[in-house]
């Protein structure tokens, strides 16, 4: 994923996440037991966060299947292979190993058609979002009330 595409696509999460926080703890407040009240609203965060950037990632397939299918025409493509030629003519040496690979690469993604690639977005960014959902739960659990207030 260039990364553009994923500042954007944390910059959504974030933006549905910070929307939806006060929606969450409310929701939270009714539903957690005070005897478990720190573990359950961790889960309860976590999950909400985990369903957050799957959604998220959802919508952003529906750009990005857009995108391959009607807009980009082989562009992302043409311009790998500008970069290949560019690597290939600087005079580094060790860089034949990594030519070679970065080919390859090149190769495979040639063979993709749009779909298997908006797929391979999809799987990509949904496990991005589990990883982002540990953090993003961890700020928005309920805090545990002391007796002082």
């Amino acid at each position: 994923i260039p990364v553009n595409e994923t500042i954007l696509y944390s910059i959504i999460c974030w933006c549905i996440f910070y929307s939806q926080r006060e929606c969450f703890r409310q929701f939270s407040a009714e539903v957690v037991l005070a005897t478990h009240q720190i573990c359950k609203s961790f889960i309860h965060a976590f999950t909400f966060c985990l369903f957050m950037y799957m959604y998220a990632s959802l919508l952003t397939s529906v750009g990005h299947l857009i995108y391959f299918q009607f807009i980009d025409h082989g562009y992302v493509l043409e311009k790998l292979t500008d970069m290949l030629e560019t690597v290939k003519e600087s005079p580094l040496p060790g860089m034949d190993s990594y030519v070679e690979q970065y080919q390859l690469a090149i190769d495979t993604y040639a063979l993709l058609n749009p779909v298997d690639i908006t797929l391979q977005l999809v799987s990509q960014n949904m496990f991005y979002g589990l990883l982002m959902a540990l953090p993003t739960a961890l700020i928005a659990k309920r805090k545990r009330k002391t007796n002082n207030e």
